[in-house]
């Protein structure tokens, strides 16, 4: 989904794995229950449950488009 020029995607990781992965460079908004979360932490091989860790995982990931003064 884009939102004026910025992407959101929904964790439903398991099914479409590669598309994600692919995708997530490009992501500035990640939604999801905990229920997702945990499974996106389990198929990037995190071993975490907690969702702050596993938000801030996320939130590392490298951002393919940086943009000035855009917290990611």
């Amino acid at each position: 989904m884009y939102l004026q020029g910025h992407c959101c995607l929904h964790t439903q990781v398991p099914p479409f794995k590669k598309a994600f992965t692919e995708t997530m460079p490009y992501v500035d908004y990640l939604f999801g229950n905990e229920t997702e979360a945990e499974a996106f932490a389990e198929s990037e091989g995190w071993k975490t449950k907690n969702t702050t860790e596993i938000a801030a995982k996320a939130c590392a990931v490298p951002a393919a488009l940086a943009v000035k003064g855009m917290m990611r």
